[in-house]
């Protein structure tokens, strides 16, 4: 084994060719060399996919769209982990002579080898302007925490004892003047 591979889980580093040699008949084994898979195992990825809809659909049309792409992930395998709906937004250029569009975000675990069926079953949605479909990496929780746990400073306030004042503070109050001192040309 490579060592770029070796830092990886198991299900993130089977190999195509691994599988295709597979007797005929056989179920392959979609892991890498190495790794013992469960009985009954199968290989998932999470998805995500964000979707542009149409801005003419209701509360009512937008939620009966989302449900529909969502049954659409059941029947292809996955199970739906997430649904944030964004809003309505304006697009950067018309999409089929629509100028704005409501977005939707679903993050859902398939087999890899369902993706593609899903993605071409979603291309025939009516309802749907457009659509991102991507491997999804959360965002890290551990680095969100340090900047939450850090208290923030007060503000710097000028000072009142009669010292002078140091080339550190904004001269006049002002943040985008240059340091008091400097001499800028």
């Amino acid at each position: 084994m490579d060592a770029t591979a070796s830092f990886l889980p198991c299900e993130a580093r089977w190999f195509p060719a691994d599988w295709r040699r597979a007797a005929p008949g056989a179920t392959p084994t979609r892991t890498a060399p190495g790794c013992s898979p469960e009985e009954g195992s199968v290989l998932v990825g999470t998805y995500e996919i964000v979707a542009v809809l149409r801005p003419d659909l209701d509360e009512e049309g937008l939620g009966a769209a989302l449900e529909r792409i969502t049954q659409r992930i059941t029947e292809h395998g996955g199970a739906l982990k997430s649904q944030e709906r964004w809003g309505k937004r304006k697009l950067a250029f018309p999409i089929r002579k629509h100028r704005d569009g409501y977005y939707a975000l679903l993050v859902f675990t398939l087999d890899p080898g369902r993706s593609a069926a899903l993605r071409q079953m979603l291309g025939l949605n009516e309802d749907l302007l457009r659509f991102a479909f991507s491997t999804h990496h959360p965002k890290p929780a551990a680095a969100a925490a340090p900047a939450a746990a850090a208290p923030a400073a007060p503000p710097a306030s000028p000072s009142t004892s009669g010292a002078p004042v140091t080339g550190s503070t904004p001269a006049a109050g002002h943040p985008s003047a240059p340091p008091a001192g400097s001499s800028h040309v």
